[in-house]
């Protein structure tokens, strides 16, 4: 609690925060910080084990900006653009004056208040994310009843992390979100996250629609990459779409939705006011793929409302 308050004390413009440390760990350090009413970004840091990877999550729900990955020294290089990069786009949020932690509904205080509704027919929900999502996307789906559609979920993520996500999710959501496996079946009342460190496509075999898990090469530097997940639902046929990019740096996805869109697919993007980093959505919205930009707490209900097999009424 001394070592929170001292940070606060002293402004910092930016603090890095390891998961484990002595006494207070990441998630209780960040929680004492915005109790405390401290607004400029956190970076957590972790080794990414079995046994961090929650804890991260814990923290990024908690109010932290990001997290990075501790490297080993064979990839030094490596953490310090991806450290960089995170910092750009921490000291972006400083600037537009949004606290990093204050567009985090807590699901637990927040029970989703979603009708039950009847979807049409071969249906899928396609979402993408990146700094920021984690938090955005636990809103979104917090929010939505306990019958969906599947969904498809492509989170800038590494290795080991992903699963703890899904697993977090699954803990938080009345439905079913795993980390994707290559060959599982895409099921209804379903939410399949991309694996860290793979792409991740959709492919129809034998009538069933499955999912694949590749080792295939980076799409605008990500793996998984969002753009890599679109482009391979744009190939498959007979299902019906509603697609769309939250928060996130750079363009990754802007490309692949546009194509959804001029196949048919329902397509929106975050709003600027309510994402963490307006870098993806920007660019989804500015090339025309996006029909619409939504607010983050809208999303769920522009999911729901655009996947009807009628219309609400009244």
């Amino acid at each position: 609690e001394q070592f929170a308050r001292l940070v606060n004390e002293s402004e910092p413009d930016l603090v890095t925060m390891d998961i484990q440390m002595p006494k207070m760990n990441g998630v209780q350090a960040v929680s004492k910080l915005m109790e405390l009413g401290f607004a400029n970004p956190i970076i957590m840091v972790s080794s990414l084990t079995v046994d961090d990877g929650p804890l991260v999550f814990d923290a990024l729900n908690a109010g932290a900006f990001e997290y990075v990955q501790k490297p080993s020294h064979d990839f030094l290089d490596d953490f310090r653009d991806e450290l960089d990069r995170k910092i750009q786009a921490s000291l972006l949020v400083r600037k537009s004056s949004r606290k990093p932690g204050a567009l985090i509904a807590r699901p637990k205080d927040r029970p989703s208040s979603a009708p039950s509704a009847e979807f049409r027919s071969g249906l899928i929900w396609c979402i993408g994310a990146s700094t920021g999502g984690t938090q955005a996307l636990t809103q979104v789906l917090t929010r939505l009843p306990s019958k969906i559609p599947p969904i498809l979920i492509v989170q800038h993520i590494p290795p080991v992390f992903s699963k703890s996500f899904a697993d977090s999710l699954n803990n938080l959501c009345p439905f079913r979100v795993l980390e994707a496996q290559d060959g599982m079946v895409v099921e209804q009342d379903s939410v399949y996250i991309a694996p860290g460190g793979m792409q991740m496509a959709l492919e129809r075999e034998a009538g069933r629609l499955l999912i694949r898990c590749r080792d295939d090469a980076p799409v605008n530097r990500f793996k998984p990459s969002v753009d890599y997940m679109f482009n391979s639902v744009a190939k498959v046929t007979g299902i019906s779409l509603v697609a769309g990019i939250l928060t996130g740096m750079g363009r990754d996805g802007a490309d692949g939705l546009l194509g959804l869109k001029k196949q048919g697919a329902i397509t929106f993007a975050q709003d600027e006011d309510s994402s963490i980093v307006y870098g993806m959505p920007r660019a989804a919205f500015e090339n025309g793929a996006a029909s619409r930009q939504v607010r983050l707490e809208g999303v769920a209900d522009f999911l729901i409302s655009n996947s009807l097999l009628q219309k609400r009424t009244g």
